[in-house]
C-alpha cells in the first residue's frame, strides 16, 4: 500500500480491533451494540478502499451477528460495497470486461436461475446458500473488478485479512483461557469454541489463511526487525486454531505453506530447501501444542482415521449427496435441494434456526445441487486464471515481487481447495475460492494491461 494510505487503513483496523476488544470484555447486549457501531464505521471509513472490504466480507464471519433496530451488520455492509461498486463502475466502464469474472457472474445467474427452476425456491436452505454466496463472492468479484494498481491493491487486502483475522484470533484465546464469556462460545456442547453460535470452522478459517500471508511476510520482510514480531502474531494465530477443533484448517494452512514456498522460489535447491524447514517447523509446532492441549480432536492418529466418527461422517455425507446427483446428473437439483432438515437453537439470539445437512464436499454439492453443467461452469474460470497466472510465470519475465505474489495466490487456492474437499460448501468456501479467482484474474494481465502493476514495487 502506499505509505500516505497506511495510516488510513491502521485508523479503520484499530476502530474493528477495539470492537472485538469489547466483545471480548463485555459480551452482553449492550456491548454488542455499541460494537456494531464501531464496526459501522469502519466500513464507512473502508469505502475508498474496496480491497480491505473484500478483505473483510471472508475473514470477519461473526459480522451478522450484531444487530441493531433490526439491521444486521451484515446488510450495512451490503449496502456500502453496492454504492462503492456503482460508483467505481460508472467511473470506469471498461472494467466489465475480464473474461474469468464475466464467467464467475455467469455461474451466479446459473445459481440463480437453477434455484428458481427447481421448484427450492420456498427452502430456507436454498436462499441462505444464495444470499451468504453473493455477498461473500459475488460482491467481492465486482469489487476487484473495479481495481486498478492490482498489486498494490493486493497488499492491501492482505493487510487487511491479517488484521481482521486477528480479531477471531483475540476472541478465541480469551474465550479459551476463560477471560471472557461470549454467548455460544461451547459449540454444541463438544468444548469447541465456536463464537456467537457459529460453527468454529467458520473461525478457524480465516486464521489459516491469514497464517500463510504471514509466512509469506515473514519470508520477505525487509526489516529484520519485524521479523520477530510477525513470528509472534503467527505463533498466537496458529496457538488459536487449537480451541475450534479444527483439524482441516491446520492441514490445509500447511499444504498452503508448501505451495507457497515451492513457487516463490526459482531454483529447485531452495524450494526442496525452503519446503523441508517449513514442514519441520510446522510439524515441531503442531506436535507441541497438540501435545499440551490434550484434546480429543487432535488424537486421530492413535485410534486410525478409519475408525474416527468424524471420519466416518463424512463418507456417509459424500455418498448421500453422490446419490442426490445420480438422480438429477445434469443440473441438479438447486439450491438447498440436498439433505435433510436440521433444528437447532442459536445460543446467541436463543432463536430457533432451521438448517441442513451439509455434504461436507464443496464438489460434491455443486454436483449434488447443479449437475455437471453447475460444476463445470464454477470450476471453467478456477482453471484459466491457474493458466494465465501459471503461463507468466513460465515465462520467465516477471519480477520476484511479482513471482511471490502470484504464488500466494497458488496457496491460498490449495488452501481452498484442499478445505473445499474435506467440509467445504458454497457459501463458504466456494465464496472464497471466488474472490481468489477475481484477484488472480486481475493480477495474470500482462503489464501493458494494468494501471499500472509493477510501477511501484514496494517490499511485500
Amino acid at each position: 500500500m502506499k505509505k500516505n494510505n497506511n495510516l488510513y487503513l491502521i485508523t479503520t483496523h484499530s476502530l474493528f480491533l477495539t470492537a472485538a476488544l469489547m466483545l471480548v470484555a463485555r459480551g452482553e447486549k449492550a456491548a454488542q451494540t455499541l460494537a456494531f457501531g464501531i464496526f459501522a464505521a469502519g466500513f464507512a471509513l473502508l469505502l475508498r478502499y474496496p480491497e480491505a472490504l473484500v478483505a473483510a466480507v471472508n475473514a470477519v464471519p461473526f459480522l451478522g451477528a450484531f444487530s441493531y433496530g433490526g439491521v444486521t451488520a451484515l446488510i450495512a455492509l451490503l449496502v456500502l460495497m453496492a454504492l462503492v461498486i456503482c460508483w467505481r463502475l460508472a467511473r470506469r466502464p471498461t472494467h466489465l470486461f475480464n473474461l474469468a469474472i464475466m464467467l464467475t457472474l455467469l455461474f451466479f445467474a446459473y445459481l440463480v436461475l437453477n434455484w428458481y427452476l427447481s421448484g427450492q425456491v420456498d427452502e430456507e436452505g436454498g436462499a441462505g446458500k444464495l444470499r451468504l454466496y453473493f455477498i461473500r463472492g459475488v460482491i467481492p468479484v465486482a469489487l476487484v473488478l473495479t481495481l486498478d494498481d492490482t498489486l498494490n491493491r493486493l497488499r492491501g487486502f492482505l493487510f487487511s485479512w491479517v488484521s481482521f483475522a486477528l480479531l477471531s484470533s483475540l476472541m478465541i484465546v480469551a474465550t479459551y483461557l476463560g477471560l471472557a464469556s461470549l454467548s455460544g462460545a461451547d459449540w454444541g456442547g463438544s468444548g469447541r469454541i465456536g463464537l456467537f453460535g457459529f460453527d468454529p470452522i467458520s473461525f478457524s478459517l480465516p486464521i489459516g489463511i491469514a497464517g500463510i500471508i504471514l509466512v509469506h511476510y515473514f519470508l520477505h520482510a525487509t526489516h529484520a526487525m519485524l521479523k520477530p514480531v510477525i513470528l509472534a502474531l503467527f505463533g498466537f494465530m496458529f496457538f488459536s486454531l487449537f480451541p475450534t477443533g479444527s483439524r482441516q484448517t491446520l492441514l490445509a494452512m500447511a499444504v498452503g505453506i508448501l505451495v507457497y514456498t515451492f513457487i516463490a522460489y526459482r531454483s529447485f535447491f531452495g524450494k526442496a530447501l525452503a519446503a523441508m524447514v517449513v514442514l519441520l517447523a510446522l510439524l515441531a509446532a503442531f506436535f507441541g501444542v497438540a501435545g499440551r492441549y490434550k484434546s480429543d480432536r487432535f488424537d486421530v492418529m492413535a485410534e486410525g482415521y478409519a475408525k474416527n466418527s468424524s471420519f466416518q461422517g463424512r463418507m456417509i455425507t459424500l455418498e448421500r449427496g453422490m446419490e442426490t446427483f445420480r438422480g438429477a446428473p445434469l443440473f441438479g437439483v438447486g439450491l438447498g435441494g440436498h439433505g435433510k432438515y436440521i433444528y437447532t437453537t442459536n445460543p446467541h439470539t436463543g432463536k430457533r434456526v432451521k438448517d441442513k445437512e451439509h455434504v461436507h464436499n464443496l464438489f460434491v454439492e455443486l454436483l449434488a445441487e447443479q449437475g455437471i453443467v453447475g460444476l463445470t461452469l464454477f470450476l471453467l474460470p478456477l482453471a484459466m486464471v491457474c493458466w494465465q497466472l501459471s503461463r507468466r510465470l513460465r515465462e520467465g519475465q516477471t519480477d520476484q515481487h511479482f513471482r511471490t505474489h502470484a504464488g500466494l495466490l497458488f496457496a491460498l487456492l490449495a488452501f481452498a481447495l484442499l478445505q473445499a474437499n474435506i467440509s467445504g460448501g458454497i457459501s463458504v468456501s466456494g465464496a472464497f475460492m471466488t474472490t481468489l479467482v477475481a484477484w488472480a484474474s486481475m493480477l495474470s494481465r500482462k503489464p501493458n494491461d494494468q494501471t499500472p502493476l509493477l510501477r511501484e514495487q514496494q517490499p511485500a
